[in-house]
């Protein structure tokens, strides 16, 4: 037991990157342009194969899972997940096929780009052995006596700590797997990164000619520069399937029997497309920073569909929030100017638009940690101590919710799985507090408003846990607050803006009945032990304490 304090912290200001952080989520991102030909960000479950509006077919795989964790733009991406247990011996794949890409995207002759995001997730472990992340699969001509069984033409993977392009190309009329190609090369484009997005656009001219085209860019940067044949001598052209695909695993035993890959914006242009319309670099720039925020469904929060970026001619700025089409120049809802929007179709909207700052916010937030008792509390000469023990104390954690000030992402989630998505937004004392609720190591205290916006509501909010060292301290703390007065039935927490998360002084420790207990979560997480001895050895303890 130690002596201890309060320590009071100072408040920390509002970052400056908020602004850009704001922008970031009002701008609008119009995926329609006239040389974009296939888009899909996965922002909708994928449609089970054979339905109308299907564009996936599935290769070993029911079909992908759309995660609401992690997004490279938007709220969801791709994830596909192979399991060795599941594919050993047998076609060691979990991958989705582009239904009309050879017929419509690929085909031989025509020039295409093509754009994919690329997440790989910290449980990702390079294997020594070459793992597919996404290729372009030769369609056969059957009638000739090809089959399926032949290499891509065109590879993403990873080998050791390495992104590689393999190329395989033929011009012969008929090519089986194992014949040697024109051309077969393997190139070594830069390393990957783990929980991180990695983008990729690719400029190919599909041809077993001289004529072929292959570009590839790799985070904005060229690493391929290819001329010349890039596929073999077919009628239809390449299928494009995107997962991991792990060929060795029908060899025997591996050392990485999980493999899981996300994938987010993928885009297909035609030839007249170009670089600027496939890259995400960084979001353009408003053309002007006047905002309309609108509490649709009356919850007293703003969620990110409830914050938009106004449309603008002259002095009149239109809210694209509530907006209806104008009958001619009249607003059907009242005196409210006519402004056409980014379709330029005339709208008029009720809701006014204003310059944002984000010295608007009103800052409701309270310090983390403010009223946590620390064991550096005073002591005399002989050592004794002249504050305040506390037994089993806990301290104050916090998080943000999705929210303005995390692009909208969840800083509270309950895995850290999910949490590895969002580091880059995300501070380390997040972190911390999403491994600590893992363990079961924190109670939820409840959530409030951090920073709101006059007149318009809520733009982030927080959840407030009180975290113990220990599984055993949390469940005496969370079954033995009730029983005592000083803290009352609810067990006086406080209130998530300012939490009580002080453990028990030893008069009030002396006063817990321990029969009233239950620590069976606890003792089912150590070598299985009877009750009675359990509690004997923390009777023990506590005598231990006062001799």
């Amino acid at each position: 037991m130690h002596c201890q304090k309060l320590r009071i912290k100072s408040k920390q200001p509002i970052s400056n990157i908020l602004y850009f952080i704001m922008m970031l989520f009002l701008i609008i991102n119009s995926h329609a342009h006239a040389e974009i030909i296939f888009y899909d960000g996965f922002e909708n479950q994928i449609i089970p194969y054979g339905q109308p509006g299907n564009v996936w077919k599935p290769v070993n795989v029911d079909s992908g899972t759309i995660v609401q964790s992690s997004a490279r733009y938007g709220q969801s991406s791709l994830g596909l997940t192979l399991n060795y247990d599941d594919n050993w011996g047998q076609n060691p794949s979990s991958e989705l096929s582009l239904l009309k890409a050879g017929a419509k995207y690929t085909r031989i002759g025509g020039e295409y780009w093509y754009r994919i995001s690329i997440y790989l997730p910290e449980n990702f472990q390079s294997s020594g052995n070459s793992t597919i992340l996404l290729q372009f699969f030769p369609v056969p001509d059957t009638d000739l006596g090809e089959s399926w069984k032949r290499h891509p033409v065109l590879a993403l993977s990873i080998k050791d700590d390495q992104f590689q392009i393999g190329i395989r190309a033929d011009a012969n009329p008929v090519t089986i797997i194992g014949s040697k190609y024109d051309v077969s090369k393997t190139m070594t484009i830069g390393p990957w990164p783990k929980n991180k997005w990695t983008d990729f656009v690719f400029n190919i001219k599909w041809s077993y000619r001289q004529d072929g085209i292959l570009r590839v860019w790799n985070d904005d940067k060229l690493v391929v520069n290819h001329d010349g044949p890039n596929c073999f001598n077919d009628t239809v052209g390449p299928a494009w399937k995107i997962g991991p695909y792990e060929w060795y695993w029908r060899t025997g035993p591996n050392l990485t029997p999980t493999r899981e890959v996300y994938y987010d914006e993928i885009k297909i242009g035609d030839a007249t497309s170009s670089y600027s319309e496939m890259a995400i670099d960084s979001p353009p720039e408003p053309e002007n920073d006047m905002i309309c925020s609108v509490d649709l469904n009356g919850d007293g929060d703003i969620s990110e569909d409830e914050i938009a970026l106004c449309f603008n001619v002259g002095d009149d700025y239109l809210c694209p929030l509530g907006a209806v089409d104008c009958a001619g120049d009249t607003c059907p809802l009242g005196d409210y100017a006519c402004i056409p929007n980014s379709e330029g179709v005339l709208q008029c909207s009720p809701h006014p638009c204003s310059s944002f700052n984000p010295n608007n916010f009103d800052d409701e937030g309270t310090t983390e940690g403010e009223n946590d008792k620390t064991d550096d509390g005073p002591v005399d000469e002989n050592g004794n101590c002249l504050g305040t023990l506390y037994i089993f104390s806990g301290n104050d954690k916090r998080c943000r919710m999705p929210g303005i000030s995390t692009q909208f992402k969840d800083c509270c989630t309950d895995q850290y799985s999910s949490f590895l998505f969002s580091m880059d937004i995300c501070n380390s004392k997040e972190e911390q507090l999403v491994q600590m609720k893992e363990k079961g190591l924190c109670y939820y205290i409840g959530s409030y408003c951090s920073k709101r916006i006059p007149l318009v509501g809520c733009v982030q909010k927080k959840k407030t846990y009180c975290c113990f060292h220990s599984k055993l301290s949390r469940i005496i703390n969370e079954q033995g607050r009730p029983q005592l007065q000083n803290f009352g039935s609810d067990g006086g927490w406080g209130e998530p803006k300012n939490p009580d998360c002080r453990g028990f002084t030893p008069e009030e420790f002396r006063m817990l009945n321990f029969s009233l207990i239950d620590l069976s979560e606890w003792y089912g997480d150590i070598t299985t032990r009877s009750t009675e001895e359990i509690q004997n050895s923390m009777q023990q303890k506590v005598k231990n304490f006062y001799e």
